[in-house]
């Protein structure tokens, strides 16, 4: 069955034989040969190479749906490509210390690191903070001993240490100093959105639009993309084009590898010329070989 593959997006500028498309284009019959063509185009080009390519750039959050990415790279991006973004989390680390021991604490009480800006469990509806516990106190119930009973997760905190004075849950004590810090977690969350909108800034940076949210609190992280470059055997020749529309036909008669007329694809007359331009081609050497054993067979025969 023949096929072809639609309303999918490429961008190539002027002079490349350079076509980056968009993620959702996955076709795994295009091979060298193929026919490529933008839709508002009455040129075609012949695919020479058919290559895969992902990068991974850093791209500072302005919103929480909207992105600027610096790296010309962001080129690459092509409008309804699903990104994957990823950012850094962190924790609190076991390098407490308590600066003063306060008064009228017990065992189990349990304090909310609330300082920096910390992932929220959308399930529960609740900010996903660290948690010291009391495990000793001393006279007058001056704390004598804290445990991390959670590190939390956090998308950003206070640099540095920082020396915080905190009652528990219970409001049972008071006077309490901790001097703390955090650490950088080794995993990075990530999820996918897709692009929908992309434009090139005066100063060279990229402003990109996504489909949904980021977590609050996200400033910064990484943001990338797998997707089919295609190759053109001629440079591109009309005005460059960013996010257009495009063709392609890529099923071939067995023999000759003649394209199929796909309906609803390009131009029937595109097809047919290519088809036509194999045959006149394959006519031609035919021509030539009959004419060079004609030749050899007059000489033979004189």
């Amino acid at each position: 069955m023949p096929k072809k593959f639609t309303n999918n997006r490429a961008s190539v500028a002027n002079g490349s034989n350079l076509v980056l498309c968009d993620t959702d284009f996955k076709p795994h019959y295009v091979k060298p040969g193929s026919i490529f063509k933008f839709n508002a185009d009455p040129e075609n080009y012949e695919i020479s190479k058919v290559e895969d390519i992902y990068f991974v750039l850093d791209f500072d959050a302005i919103s929480l749906d909207k992105l600027i990415v610096s790296d010309k790279e962001a080129k690459n991006f092509v409008l309804g490509d699903s990104v994957d973004l990823s950012y850094k989390e962190y924790n609190l680390n076991n390098n407490f210390e308590i600066i003063s021991a306060g008064q009228g604490y017990e065992v189990g009480d349990v304090f909310n690191v609330s300082e920096g800006e910390s992932q929220v469990d959308l399930s529960i509806n609740k900010n996903l903070w660290a948690e010291l516990e009391v495990s000793s106190v001393g006279e007058n119930g001056a704390v004598t001993s804290l445990s991390l009973k959670t590190p939390g997760k956090y998308l950003s905190v206070p640099e540095g240490e920082i020396l915080l004075a905190w009652s528990p849950d219970s409001d049972s004590g008071s006077g309490l100093e901790i001097n703390l810090s955090f650490s950088s977690s080794p995993k990075r969350s990530a999820f996918t959105q897709k692009l929908i909108d992309i434009k090139e800034m005066d100063n060279g940076d990229f402003y990109l639009l996504l489909d949904s949210s980021l977590p609050s609190g996200v400033k910064f992280g990484k943001i990338s993309a797998k997707k089919k470059a295609l190759h053109l055997s001629t440079p591109y020749l009309s005005d460059s084009k960013e996010s257009a529309l495009f063709n392609t036909a890529q099923d071939f008669s067995q023999n000759l590898g003649l394209p199929y007329l796909l309906e609803n694809s390009m131009s029937a007359s595109t097809v047919f010329n290519k088809a036509m331009t194999i045959v006149d081609s394959r006519i031609k050497n035919l021509e030539d070989k009959i004419s060079s054993l004609e030749e050899e067979l007059g000489k033979k025969g004189n």
